[in-house]
Parts: structure tokens; C-alpha cells; sequence
């Protein structure tokens, strides 16, 4: 993807927040989500993680997911890399006749691509994934695109980063499967190269319903970096 077609999507986004004068908005919803995760380096191109997280919806008063998640990534180049990874969801449906706690799994394929303009980072991903309900037969799939930008501040380990992402249900590129966007700024710290902390908030549409849903989220999480020992020559 060109540099200029940053600014396509980021357009996109913008002018989605402006859709449809006539929708009713449901009332703001502000969460919180908070992760702990361990990634594990198996030299320079493959890589295995996994990850708890919660979240919190309704004004971060009652818990809405409560997510583990298993990832590989592999990376054949500086500039691309590829992931699956597989999920379970257990999720509070506190809504409408039918409620209880709902236990999804999800599986997803990502593949990425990145380039650097001098102090900036252009990476974009794309992701199919695949859910089921495991207590039922419904099935959800859905793709997406997202486009992060990173820069390289100097002296500074506060690097910001402003994200863009698209959701598409079922049918990848048809306008009327346009169902959500995220608008996300944040940036990571590493400690010692083994600890990193990352901080967002991150904004959250859907779009082509006649209620949509808008939340404002804050996110934290701390991850663990173990790298595999190199063999010492004898």
C-alpha cells in the first residue's frame, strides 16, 4: 500500500463519523480494557504468544468479554509477517429476551505489511476471521483492514502511533458489509527489552444500523518478551 493511500482511509474513517444525520445513536458507552501477556521469541522469524484479557462495558461497571488468546507469528522479512491465532471468548450478552454468558471461539489469519519513511512506520494488516458460538450454531465472519502509523521520536521511548481500522462482515469489499471503524492513538514502553507496557484510547462506531453503537475505550496492558538463548560456541 502507497503512502497516499493512508490518507484514503483515514478520510474514510473521518467522513463515517458524519453517516447518516438521521441514525439513532444508543447512549455513549465508555470501557475499559485491560491485558497480561507473555510472548516468546524462537529467533529472528518465528514468535509464539499468548494473552489474557478483560473488558469492562457500561461505563466499566460490569464485565463484557473475558478473552485467551493463542498467537504464532512469523516474519520472513523486515517488512512482512504473518499470524494465526486462536481465541476464546466468554462474553456477558446482558441485553434483550435471551441473556447469559456466551462461550465463542474465534480463529484468525493476519498478514502485514510495513514500510519506514525515515521516522515514520506505515504498517498495514489484514485479517480474516472466523467465530463460533461453541453452545450453539452461529456462526460470524468477518474481515478487516487496519493502517497504523508510528513515529520514531529521538531520545523519546514514548513513540505515538494512530491507528485506523475497517470491519467488514461476511463479504469482503461489498459497501453494504461496512459494519464498524476504530480510530485508536496510544503508544508502547519497553523496560530492559523484556517488559512492555502499552497504553491506548481508541475510539468505536458501527455503521449501517439504524442504532449504532459508539464507545470510547482505555486500554492498558503488560506483556513479557522471553527471547529463545543463543547456544554458546565451544
Amino acid at each position: 500500500m502507497k503512502p497516499s493511500h493512508i490518507v484514503v482511509i483515514f478520510s474514510f474513517l473521518l467522513a463515517s463519523t458524519a453517516y447518516s444525520q438521521s441514525e439513532v445513536l444508543k447512549p455513549k458507552n465508555f470501557e475499559t480494557w485491560s491485558s497480561l501477556g507473555v510472548k516468546f521469541y524462537l529467533g529472528e522469524k518465528w514468535a509464539i504468544g499468548f494473552e489474557e484479557q478483560v473488558r469492562l462495558k457500561e461505563n466499566s461497571s460490569i464485565l463484557d468479554q473475558h478473552l485467551s488468546q493463542l498467537e504464532f507469528n512469523f516474519k520472513p522479512s523486515k517488512k512482512l509477517d504473518f499470524a494465526l491465532g486462536l481465541r476464546h471468548t466468554g462474553k456477558n450478552d446482558n441485553v434483550g429476551k435471551k441473556q447469559g454468558y456466551e462461550n465463542l471461539l474465534r480463529l484468525q489469519f493476519d498478514v502485514a505489511h510495513r514500510i519506514k519513511i525515515k521516522r515514520f512506520t506505515i504498517k498495514n494488516r489484514l485479517r480474516y476471521q472466523n467465530r463460533l458460538e461453541i453452545d450453539g450454531l452461529n456462526q460470524d465472519m468477518n474481515s478487516r483492514i487496519r493502517t497504523t502509523l508510528n513515529y520514531n521520536i529521538k531520545n523519546w521511548q514514548l513513540d505515538p502511533k494512530l491507528a485506523g481500522e475497517l470491519f467488514f462482515h461476511t463479504q469482503f469489499g461489498d459497501p453494504f458489509a461496512y459494519t464498524k471503524y476504530r480510530i485508536s492513538f496510544g503508544t508502547d514502553y519497553r523496560i530492559k527489552k523484556r517488559h512492555e507496557i502499552g497504553l491506548l484510547y481508541r475510539f468505536e462506531k458501527e455503521v449501517n444500523t439504524a442504532r449504532p453503537e459508539l464507545s470510547h475505550i482505555l486500554g492498558l496492558g503488560y506483556t513479557f518478551l522471553a527471547k529463545k538463548r543463543k547456544k554458546k560456541k565451544v
